[in-house]
């Protein structure tokens, strides 16, 4: 009886392990006979770092020239007439954005030089203004509408002019120049408000603002060209001078039209508490215009306005200038 049931037991023990291996490869195969088996590979994601890791630093630069020159040979009187001109321009930026914090850093420099006559003539400086503007902003609401700020503004030149406008020195006394880098220079800061309703527009206010101005050299400081007030003694003028002003009013423009327009427009109106904004501010204004000829090349039109509200009619200072420029973004 035994050796009856150990045969089925047996028999049975062998189909139930034939059925789990004919399972297992069955999973293996997937139905599909003489079929290698297929081995699904760990797939681990990747990373762009351009789209995770945002860009915090963006900087634009930006370099416009303007050239004009003339000559005259063989006159009725034997002399030659050359002339030779230049204007240009100059202008960075440089940004950083990441979450509350914001903080833009631009420098404007435009200058202009002549020379008329022959080759030994004396190049003269017609125009020397360097600005520069900072905006140093904590937002403080949501995608940073409103945001807490300082803007600074810092005027000065660059060349070391003589009398004249002149290069260098031609007089048979030697003579000290009458202005040269930061002498003078004009600073100002303004604590504030800031609001950004979209990526264009900026509208800064200031309670109150501080400017400082001077020269840092007191012998150019003493010709009294930037300064009339004295010392205690009275021996030397004063070279530096802090001021409290009143309300500031900044609002600062950007808007790239596909690359084919871009306008970078800068708005300041200041004012005393003493007097009447309306009738005694005064109003500066940087407005810049680039239309894109080919890739990179622009036709630029720069505008430096200043004036006075207390003018009537209001009757600014405009200068203007156009030239050829060549901007990149990195």
């Amino acid at each position: 009886m035994q050796p009856i049931l150990k045969q089925p037991i047996l028999f049975f023990l062998l189909i139930i392990s034939e059925i789990v291996m004919a399972q297992r490869d069955f999973e293996m195969v997937q139905t599909k006979p003489n079929q290698e088996p297929i081995i699904k590979p760990i797939i681990t994601p990747t990373i762009d770092s351009t789209d995770t890791i945002p860009k915090v630093w963006t900087l634009n630069a930006d370099l416009g020239i303007n050239l004009s020159f003339s000559s005259n040979n063989n006159q009725p009187d034997g002399t030659s007439q050359d002339g030779f001109s230049t204007t240009n321009t100059i202008d960075l930026s440089v940004k950083y954005e990441k979450r509350k914090v914001e903080m833009t850093n631009e420098l404007h420099w435009q200058f202009s030089l002549h020379q008329s006559g022959d080759n030994k003539s004396n190049v003269i400086k017609s125009s020397d203004a360097l600005l520069t503007l900072h905006d140093w902003s904590f937002g403080v609401s949501n995608k940073n509408r409103w945001n807490i700020n300082l803007i600074s503004k810092i005027n000065t030149s660059i060349f070391t002019i003589f009398e004249g406008g002149l290069l260098q020195d031609t007089s048979d006394a030697q003579k000290y120049p009458v202005q040269k880098f930061l002498n003078p220079y004009d600073a100002t800061f303004s604590p504030g408000i800031k609001y950004q309703p979209n990526d264009y527009l900026r509208v800064s206010f200031a309670p109150f603002s501080y400017r400082f101005y001077g020269t840092l050299d007191q012998q150019i400081a003493d010709q009294g060209l930037y300064n009339t007030q004295y010392n205690a003694d009275s021996t030397h003028i004063i070279k530096n001078m802090i001021e409290k002003q009143g309300a500031e009013l900044n609002v600062w423009y950007d808007r790239d039209f596909s690359q084919w327009v871009v306008l970078q427009y800068r708005i300041n109106i200041s004012s005393n508490y003493d007097e009447n904004i309306f009738k005694n501010g005064n109003v500066n204004g940087l407005f810049i215009t680039k239309v894109r000829i080919f890739n990179g090349f622009y036709l630029s039109h720069h505008a430096i306005v200043r004036g006075s509200l207390g003018e009537s009619p209001f009757k600014p200072q405009i200068g203007q200038v156009v030239t050829l420029s060549y901007g990149k973004t990195f």
